[in-house]
């Protein structure tokens, strides 16, 4: 995925969407070839955002941008996979910042997010608000769900907020 693919905005910011089970935070991990975000293969896992960041673009200086009002969990590369917690003490979901160094990533912000179906009010509502942040989306379905209305609502939405949109 090409910088110009996006208008050319910089840093990127690249959502990884989709269903429930259908391999987002599989393929988040695979994608940056290490386990950053939490996997499991109950529903709903995912409950925070999860955001794969260069060291030079720490997250506290573009608070605006990246999820106001979110809690932030900040780690470095030798961290365990993030995602899976239910938020702080508050209920709040938290902004997970895995921080890096690879020279190749240094122009994307890489997210990972809850389920665009969930049953759970505020995993919607943390996806609806990553939506909102996107500059494109790489959207993970599988054969059962790739028609289902939900996902045919959110790629049509994708292209009427004219974001990128690769399935």
């Amino acid at each position: 995925i090409r910088l110009e693919a996006c208008g050319g905005r910089s840093p990127l910011k690249l959502v990884i969407a989709g269903g429930t089970n259908v391999g987002k935070s599989t393929l988040y991990n695979r994608i940056v070839g290490e386990p950053i975000s939490a996997m499991s293969p109950l529903a709903r896992f995912t409950k925070s955002a999860v955001l794969f960041v260069h060291a030079e673009a720490h997250p506290e200086t573009v608070p605006a941008e990246f999820l106001p009002g979110y809690p932030r969990e900040v780690s470095g590369e030798d961290a365990r996979p993030v995602g899976g917690s239910p938020g702080d003490a508050e209920g709040r979901p938290t902004l997970h910042c895995r921080l890096h160094r690879r020279d190749a990533w240094r122009e994307v912000h890489l997210l990972d997010s809850p389920d665009i179906d969930s049953t759970f009010a505020r995993n919607l509502s943390t996806a609806e608000d990553i939506f909102f942040l996107a500059d494109g989306v790489l959207f993970v379905t599988t054969p059962e769900k790739y028609n289902d209305e939900i996902c045919v609502h959110y790629m049509k939405r994708v292209s009427q907020y004219g974001k990128r949109l690769w399935v």
